[in-house]
C-alpha cells in the first residue's frame, strides 16, 4: 500500500457564492444543488480559499496548504446541465497578493504544480454556460495518488495478502475532510488487512452496492471477518455489516458513547467489544479521537 492523502473539499455555505437569481440548495453536507438560467458564462458560482481573515469573512478556510514545486491532481465531482459546461479556475498570489500565476482546468480533472513564488491560492467554480449543478466535492491530492472515476468509498488492496490465513482484519476510517493512508513503519502482523474509507461527509458510501459485493467475496474467501470501528459512523457501519456476516466479530472504538455502546450491545447486533484506538496496532498511522474512553476490557486481542 503506497502512502495516499487526499483532501475532500466540500460546498459549505454561501460565502463567495453567485447569488443574484440564483437558487441553492443544501440537500447534506457532500451535496449541493445550485440553478441559475440566466447567470452569464465566465462568471464565479463559488470559491474556496487556503487563507482568510476570520473577522472579516465570516468563514475559515477550506482548502490545504500546498508545497511549492510539488504537482497535484484536482479533480471535480460535479455534473452540470448542459453537460461539460463547468471548469475550474485556480489563482496563485505571492507575498505581495499579487496574482503570480493562473491555472484553469476543464473537464473532471486535472494536474497543476504549485509555483515557487505562491504562498497563497483560491479554487473557483466558473460557470461555462451550465444552468444546473449538482455538486458533490473536489479531491485534491499528490499528482501520483491513485484517484478512482468516482468512488464513494476507497478500497485499499489487502495488507500482507496472505490467503492461507483465516482471518481478514477490515478496519474502517472515519468520514473526514481528508483521507490519510499512511503507513506505520512499525507495523507488523501475521494478519490480513484491508483499509476502507468513504470519500462521503456522513458515511454514506460505506453503503455503497459495489462495497457490499467485494465484502461478499471477502466472507466467502475467509473463515473470519473482523470490523473494526474507529469513531461514531465506522463503529455503526462496522456493527452493520456484523449482522449482515454471520460469524463476524465487530470492535468498535472507545470514542463511541457509552448509551450508544449499550444500544449496540443488544440482541439486533453481534456481539460488539470495545477497544482503545492508542492500543490498535494497525498498518497506517491512526490520529486518537477526542472521544476516547478507557478501554472495557483489557485483554483485547488483535487479530
Amino acid at each position: 500500500m503506497n502512502n495516499q492523502v487526499i483532501d475532500l473539499i466540500y460546498w459549505r455555505n454561501l460565502a463567495s457564492t453567485y447569488l443574484a437569481g440564483s437558487t441553492v440548495e443544501f440537500v447534506r453536507s457532500d451535496l449541493v444543488l445550485f440553478s441559475n438560467a440566466l447567470m452569464p458564462p465566465g462568471k464565479v458560482i463559488t470559491t474556496w480559499y487556503a487563507n482568510t481573515n476570520y473577522q472579516a469573512d465570516r468563514f475559515s478556510p477550506q482548502l490545504p496548504l500546498l508545497e511549492p514545486r510539488k504537482k497535484y491532481q484536482l479533480v471535480l465531482r460535479a455534473a452540470s446541465q448542459p453537460q461539460a459546461s463547468l471548469y475550474l479556475r485556480l489563482d496563485f498570489y505571492d507575498a505581495l497578493g499579487q496574482l503570480c500565476y493562473q491555472k484553469f482546468i476543464k473537464g473532471s480533472k486535472g494536474t497543476f504544480t504549485y509555483p515557487q513564488q505562491a504562498v497563497d491560492y483560491r479554487v473557483s467554480l466558473i460557470n461555462a454556460g451550465c444552468q444546473q449543478v449538482e455538486f458533490h466535492r473536489l479531491e485534491l491530492a499528490s499528482a501520483k495518488t491513485e484517484l478512482k472515476n468516482n468512488d464513494d468509498f476507497i478500497l485499499t488492496e489487502m495488507i500482507n495478502a496472505s490467503f492461507q490465513q483465516k482471518t481478514l482484519n477490515l478496519l474502517w476510517l472515519e468520514p473526514d475532510n481528508q483521507i490519510n493512508l499512511q503507513k506505520d513503519p512499525a507495523f507488523s502482523s501475521k494478519t490480513d488487512w484491508v483499509i476502507l474509507a468513504t470519500t462521503l461527509s456522513q458515511a454514506t458510501g460505506f453503503l455503497a452496492e459495489p462495497l457490499q459485493k467485494r465484502l461478499q467475496d471477502y466472507w466467502q474467501r475467509f473463515a473470519k471477518l473482523i470490523f473494526w470501528g474507529t469513531g461514531h459512523w465506522s463503529n455503526l457501519a462496522g456493527c452493520y455489516y456484523g449482522q449482515q456476516f454471520a460469524g463476524s466479530r465487530v470492535k468498535v472504538s472507545a470514542a463511541i458513547e457509552p448509551k450508544e455502546f449499550q444500544q449496540l450491545t443488544k440482541e439486533k447486533w453481534p456481539a460488539v467489544e470495545r477497544y482503545h484506538l492508542a492500543d490498535l496496532t494497525a498498518p497506517i498511522i491512526l490520529v486518537d479521537h477526542k472521544k476516547d474512553f478507557l478501554l472495557v476490557n483489557e485483554d483485547q486481542d488483535h487479530d
